[in-house]
């Protein structure tokens, strides 16, 4: 029997279990074993690597809607052609963002099919607001509504208004990218060929960004577990977060009581920032043919249904969205309306380059704010980003040279 191998992440402990029911239906109508291949996040990125390193491994791979840059240029992966996009259904039955996370910035190429939608956004206590006589619909559409909100609860004695991670995570990008967007900024030029994160718009919003520090007293230096663990707990008003806190408020059972009643979702403000996973088909695949029917069963909108929840994500077909729990579920209702009008990064060859070191900076950042809270954010951001500008464009210059 033919064998296809399948690499994915773990969204969950049991995602070998969630994934085989779906996986069961396409071995029988193809005649083929799949065999199933789970990384951890912490470790997938050098997983994929080895594989695009060594020419050899699995035939389809899940990778985060960011890395498609790198591996277009190590030309491992194959494009999908114009006829393999159609039988997806095309641009149009998929969310935006997440559909142009499969191309690269100014070329035509699709190099990664999107699969699993994720879309930061806020949870926030209606019973802390509520007292506060805050309303619920305006108090975190704009970054200024969103910091007066935060200020009011500080004022009302409220010990911890806001949790969010900012230590050792990706997160600290993928946040500040809504406020960044939202001040009119961008992190690369439309070509792609210079840096923009220093630019007046940009740091006004991450002047914003980082004035949070301000409400972070009891919650500061924690990792994503540990920010969304606070929450889950009651110790916190508002978080920023993503559909895995979701998952824990109702069926992860992991939240302390009472709270999950309470919580409520809402629009971050700025504009929301969309990532996921997407699916890639290995050059080094000896089956490339039903590889493809594998990536096309999988953006299915049965197995998008079956499949997203139990992996603590969201659909990215919209016909996928049109139904419970996601059209009718007060808590999913902001979310998918965060993932229509989102965005995703734009990516280059050189993305994952640059997101690690923006994702370092930004930490940084953080630790300063903490260690010295009553320093000026626009000093600091003065430290940091020009220089890493400067380094980074000079490597996008000497790219687009040799390109």
């Amino acid at each position: 029997m033919t064998e296809l191998e399948l690499s994915v992440m773990a969204h969950s402990p049991t995602t070998v279990e969630d994934l085989r029911p779906s996986l069961a239906k396409f071995e029988a109508e193809h005649r083929v074993r799949i065999k199933l291949r789970v990384f951890n996040w912490e470790n997938g990125w050098t997983e994929v690597m080895k594989f695009a390193l060594y020419g050899h491994g699995p035939d389809v791979s899940e990778i985060g809607s960011t890395w498609g840059g790198t591996l277009a240029a190590t030309n491992t992966v194959r494009p999908f052609s114009i006829r393999e996009i159609a039988a997806v259904g095309g641009r149009f039955a998929f969310l935006h963002p997440s559909w142009q996370s499969g191309y690269l910035t100014g070329e035509p190429e699709m190099w990664a099919m999107p699969w699993l939608g994720n879309v930061r956004f806020v949870f926030y206590r209606r019973d802390v607001l509520a007292p506060l006589g805050l309303d619920e619909a305006a108090a975190f559409r704009t970054p200024d509504r969103f910091a007066a909100t935060l200020q009011q609860l500080a004022a009302a004695g409220v010990s911890a208004p806001l949790v969010i991670p900012t230590a050792n995570t990706v997160s600290s990008l993928h946040t500040a990218a809504m406020w960044v967007w939202g001040a009119g900024g961008n992190f690369l030029s439309h070509d792609g060929r210079r840096t923009q994160f220093n630019t007046p718009e940009a740091r006004a919003g991450l002047r914003a960004y980082f004035d949070l520090h301000r409400y972070l007293a009891a919650a500061r230096g924690l990792d994503d577990e540990a920010s969304d663990a606070m929450f889950l707990r009651g110790e916190a008003a508002v978080t920023i977060s993503d559909p895995g806190l979701l998952y824990a408020l109702t069926a992860g059972g992991r939240a302390a009581p009472g709270v999950t009643e309470q919580v409520r979702t809402a629009l971050p403000p700025g504009v929301p920032f969309v990532g996921g996973s997407n699916l890639v088909v290995w050059r080094h695949s000896r089956q490339q043919r039903l590889a493809v029917e594998l990536v096309k069963y999988l953006t299915s909108q049965p197995v998008q249904v079956a499949y997203s929840q139990k992996a603590r994500s969201l659909p990215v077909r919209l016909d996928a969205l049109t139904g419970a729990p996601f059209s009718t579920d007060v808590l999913y209702r902001p979310i998918v309306e965060g993932l229509k009008i989102g965005r995703s990064y734009q990516v280059n060859r050189l993305w994952g380059l640059i997101e690690e070191k923006l994702v370092a900076e930004l930490n940084a950042i953080w630790a300063v704010m903490f260690d010295q809270p009553a320093a000026s954010v626009e000093a600091v951001l003065d430290k940091y980003l020009p220089p890493l500008a400067e380094r980074l464009d000079l490597i996008l210059g000497t790219e687009t040279r040799s390109g």
